[in-house]
Formats: C-alpha cells, structure tokens, sequence
C-alpha cells in the first residue's frame, strides 16, 4: 500500500477504537435515559387516560336522558341509542391507549433489561 492509503487506514483505525471506546462509556447512560423516557411517558398517558376516563363518566352522569313518559316516541329512542353509541365510542380511546401505557409502565418498572433489548430490537 502506499503511504496515504497507509495513514487513512490508521485514522480510520483511532477513530473506531475512538467510536468503540465512546459508545461503551456511554450505553448504561443512554438506556437509563431510555428506561426513565419510557416510564414517564408510560405515567403520563396512563394519569392523562384515567383523568379522561373521569371526566367522560362525570359527562355521562350528568348527561344521560333520563326516562320519561316520552319511552314509546321514536325520536327519544334514537336519542338514547346514539347518546349510548357515542358514549361508547368516546370510552373505548382512552381505555386502549391507558392500558397500552400501562403495560409499557409495568414492563419498564418490572423487566427493565427486556425493555431494553426489544427498544434495540425495534432499531435494527
């Protein structure tokens, strides 16, 4: 080889031994900021879902047609059956997403390593 091939070969050569040292020195930092990323992230949505929940319990409550001697008029009929449709629909959301951060909160809090290496599975 010739004498720039030579010393590219040399630089290339500190700067992976630079990059190996590096990263060695700094992956328990990254996956502690991974894992506590995680966690709170995870708390969160959970807290947010939950005050979510509340709220839309408190509206249906509050809300909810009350019986009457209108029972046998078609339009209340269908007042209640799109008032309970839509109140499904609303409820379902931040069930998912609460149970979803949930989860993630447990496995970050109770398996922190297997957190860990499907975070780096999902990279590669």
């Amino acid at each position: 080889m010739d004498a720039p091939t030579d010393r590219i070969a040399e630089k290339l050569d500190e700067i992976l031994a630079w990059t190996t040292d590096f990263a060695a020195e700094q992956a328990p930092l990254v996956a502690e900021e991974v894992i506590n990323f995680a966690f709170w992230e995870s708390a969160i949505v959970a807290v947010v879902c939950g005050a979510i929940l509340v709220v839309l319990a408190i509206l249906y409550r509050h809300f909810y047609p009350v019986r009457s001697d209108r029972q046998d008029d078609a339009d209340w009929f269908m007042g209640q059956v799109l008032f309970n449709a839509f109140a499904g629909i609303a409820v379902i959301w931040p069930i998912i997403f609460g149970f979803t951060a949930i989860h993630c909160l447990l496995k970050v809090t109770l398996a922190p390593r297997l957190y860990i290496l499907e975070y780096i599975s999902e990279l590669l």
